[in-house]
């Protein structure tokens, strides 16, 4: 990476309300809830319904997820977040790059995709790398950051040289790391044991649309469970964080697959995430607390098993420095 040139690496994920309370969440919900990528209903149509009915039913029933994830010293997710950016930016100060600054950032709530463009424009720099944190390309993930970004650098009269990396599922080092976090939780026999990953879900409409994500998931599902060694039938696919009802979905759905495997004769399941780069509320508390509670008749505790996503880890971030300097 050339050292003369002032670099700000921006990385960019989805967000967290600032506070487990309901006036926060409803103003995390209102943003997300009013991006086209994930609502494409007309605005007229729209934004009675959410204000009229949504942001007045939907807050009690978040507010109480995010009150049983919480820490005292604030959001799992941000805090992974922070770790993230801080052992990052720590790795090329290592390097000696004195001249590059990393963010992290938040498509929706703090900090803000336009906090950290303001930052960059304030150092001088002259180079933008975006790095949305999702290694799977997908319109209300990617997309969306995209659009957010060509808005906010358009709004702030801000034209570095941009670099925007729009995916990584078939990068080397990602799919090494993700091996390395996963191998230390894998049975010595795997015979009655199944490795169930799971990914959010997403509207079947995107895919009819030419949406990659479902395609990028089962590719990245199939380099994993190689690298890893599985014997084909040990490891499987499945989707969760369905939205709403009122459109086909993504699946097969994740209790779904969950109880299948049960009926199947498997005793020991474990369940790992890594369409997630940090922890959050769909792994926290949708997996840990949620589907354990759900199958905890089939798979009893000592049978059900978290992998945690790769957060801060030394291999995030050395696969994340790997990707940022390959699309450069």
């Amino acid at each position: 990476m050339d050292s003369q040139v002032p670099t700000g690496i921006l990385l960019v994920n989805t967000g967290t309300p600032d506070a487990p309370t309901r006036e926060a969440v409803v103003r995390y919900l209102r943003n997300f809830l009013t991006d086209r990528r994930i609502v494409n209903i007309p605005p007229l149509i729209w934004k009675p319904v959410l204000n009229g009915i949504i942001l007045r039913v939907r807050p009690e029933k978040t507010v109480r997820i995010y009150q049983r994830i919480w820490t005292s010293e604030g959001s799992p997710y941000t805090l992974h977040s922070q770790a993230l950016e801080q052992a990052l930016a720590e790795a090329y100060r290592t390097r000696g790059a004195d001249n590059i600054t990393v963010r992290m950032a938040h498509r929706y709530g703090n900090p803000s995709m336009e906090a950290g463009l303001r930052n960059f424009k304030m150092q001088g720099c002259t180079r933008l790398i975006v790095l949305p944190l999702y290694p799977q390309q997908a319109f209300p993930t990617t997309h969306s950051v995209h659009d957010e970004l060509t808005r906010l650098l358009s709004a702030l009269s801000y034209q570095p040289e941009l670099n925007f990396i729009w995916d990584y599922c078939d990068d080397p080092t990602w799919i090494q790391a993700v091996v390395d976090s996963i191998r230390p939780h894998l049975p010595a026999d795997p015979s009655r044991s199944h490795l169930l990953f799971s990914f959010h879900s997403e509207p079947l409409k995107d895919r009819r649309a030419g949406d990659p994500y479902c395609r990028q998931v089962e590719q990245s599902v199939q380099s994993i469970g190689e690298a890893l060694g599985l014997p084909e039938g040990s490891f499987s696919c499945a989707f969760q964080s369905q939205f709403d009802d009122a459109q086909r979905w993504l699946g097969p759905f994740l209790h779904h697959r969950a109880a299948h495997l049960k009926s199947q004769g498997i005793d020991e399941l474990r369940v790992v995430c890594p369409g997630f780069a940090v922890d959050c509320t769909e792994t926290l508390y949708d997996i840990e607390v949620q589907l354990r509670l759900e199958l905890a008749g089939d798979f009893p505790q000592e049978h059900f098993s978290y992998i945690p996503c790769l957060n801060a880890s030394p291999t995030h971030v050395k696969a994340l420095m790997t990707i940022i300097e390959k699309h450069l």
